[in-house]
């Protein structure tokens, strides 16, 4: 089908006002009135149609003996801007009616993206070529036949649960799913029933009676009926006293866990130890003697396990086998330089580093001179290079990104443990939204600039910083595939943001 263009040609325009003197003629003719029939128009979520999506409109009324409406082209996008091209066509119709297969919004969730449809007419003046009206659009459509994601476990901040056990039924269970979620199904088979619960991130179930294995199906439902697949929650239901966390689990070099016993009694203590191969694997954080509960932080490479007794009764309680595991992760990042500039972002996003001032990047970073950091609550930058004052030599925070200078091409590598969640604030100002953030560790599932912005709260626009052509690339929802960067954690990014929060 031939593309037709955005506007009319300024040649043509010259010849029909050289022919015609009535300004009328040169009147655009937009489609009145597009509306959905089947459809309706707003950001609040619903179901895609059954069947096709119908939009119909009025065919526009041309002042006879000027010209006559010959068709109409349309296109479908993400974005109330007006496209530069037309790819669909609609002939003459006198009640017009556009039935678009619904295979084209099948996979959208409920935060977009949202759809648009433009609407042009053709139509002829006299004998002259066709002449192509205003664009008229309709939208937006949120369309979501996306079913809602999440998990259900054990809520392990009471009493008498662990991740795998628990001593209580009803079960106090700890909820997770996507914002958009309203409703989950609890059952104690793998029927889902008929009529679920108001959804929240706590909720207590009975389970079947008896100790033993138990399991505990669920399903979570969206604002507009769209049911996830059945997913399940397996567990054993004890009686008496355990010792929590309970069971073999692995845990990292520098990361702290503590240890408490269920079912106790009222003011009951204990004396505890730690079992360690080889010796050093781990040691107590504070008191480990006649209390109820100790905090062991893992010091090393290897396997302990920790022992409780009861100074009421010497009964003895042993957890399972804990796993050490060296957690010390790195990130290189290969700073260039070019024919013009030489500045290069790298990100902070590891904890243990070593690193806590920009003179510590100055010194570890091979040929850096100059370290820069976004200050955000003021929209300028923040600057230090050698011999500055130390009033400039600014605090490294975690989850931001830095600009550094470099005289020649060279890597650095930061090593340190990443966290398991990490908490960064946005903010804006009266003038400037712009912050820098760097991608952390456990979001390394986003893989492209889309889904970036789509993890940030309220963001609209991400750059990431090209040090090959000093520049910025740039990304904003609605923007064509081609623009849509790839990411890696670790990597830095600007973000501008419509209100402040924090993105985790």
């Amino acid at each position: 089908m031939n593309m037709i263009p955005l506007k009319k040609s300024t040649l043509f325009l010259a010849t029909l006002l050289m022919l015609f003197s009535a300004t009328a003629v040169l009147a655009d003719y937009e489609p009145v009135d597009p509306l959905p029939i089947n459809a309706v128009t707003g950001v609040l979520p619903q179901q895609i149609p059954a069947e096709a999506l119908q939009i119909q409109w009025t065919k526009p009324d041309i002042t006879t003996g000027t010209g006559t409406v010959t068709g109409y082209v349309y296109e479908w996008t993400n974005s109330e801007d007006e496209p530069g091209t037309y790819t669909g066509g609609l002939g003459n119709l006198d009640n017009p009616l556009l039935n678009t297969d619904t295979s084209l919004f099948t996979g959208d969730d409920y935060d977009g993206p949202y759809w648009y449809l433009h609407i042009k007419t053709e139509y002829m003046l006299f004998a002259s070529e066709p002449g192509i009206s205003d664009d008229a659009y309709v939208g937006p459509f949120n369309f979501d036949d996306t079913p809602p994601t999440g998990t259900i476990n054990l809520d392990t901040s009471v009493t008498g649960q662990t991740q795998t056990t628990s001593t209580l039924n009803p079960v106090s269970l700890s909820l997770s799913a996507a914002t958009d979620t309203v409703k989950v199904y609890l059952s104690n088979t793998s029927t889902r029933p008929a009529v679920g619960i108001t959804y929240a991130t706590t909720l207590t179930h009975v389970v079947l009676d008896g100790e033993g294995s138990k399991i505990i199906y669920y399903w979570f439902e969206d604002q507009v009926g769209n049911i996830s697949g059945r997913k399940n929650l397996s567990f054993t239901l004890i009686a008496g006293k355990s010792m929590e966390p309970a069971g073999d689990f692995e845990m990292g070099t520098g990361e702290s866990q503590t240890f408490s016993i269920l079912g106790k009694e009222e003011g009951e203590t204990f004396d505890w130890e730690i079992i360690s191969d080889p010796a050093g694997v781990a040691s107590f954080e504070g008191l480990n003697e006649d209390v109820d509960s100790v905090t062991v932080l893992c010091d090393a490479e290897g396997t302990f396990s920790v022992q409780a007794t009861s100074n009421n009764d010497s009964a003895v309680y042993d957890s399972g086998t804990i796993v050490v595991v060296n957690s010390t992760v790195s990130k290189t990042f290969s700073l260039i330089t070019t024919a013009t500039t030489n500045i290069n972002m790298i990100s902070f996003v590891l904890e243990n580093t070593g690193y806590t001032k920009a003179s510590d990047f100055l010194s570890a970073i091979p040929n850096c001179d100059t370290v820069w950091s976004w200050n955000a609550a003021n929209q300028g930058v923040d600057s230090y290079s050698a011999g500055m004052p130390e009033f400039r030599n600014f605090n490294l925070e975690l989850g931001k990104a830095y600009l550094v200078n470099v005289t020649q091409d060279c890597q650095f590598t930061i090593e340190g443990t990443a966290p398991d969640s990490l908490q960064i604030s946005l903010l804006t100002t009266a003038t400037t939204n712009l912050n820098y953030i760097a991608l952390p560790n456990h979001l390394s599932s986003l893989s492209n600039a889309l889904n970036l912005l789509g993890s940030i709260p309220n963001s609209d626009t991400v750059w990431k910083w090209n040090a090959q052509n000093q520049g910025l690339d740039s990304y904003s929802a609605g923007m064509p595939e081609f623009r849509n960067f790839g990411i890696l954690w670790g990597d830095g990014f600007i973000v501008n943001v419509s209100s402040s929060g924090i993105w985790e």
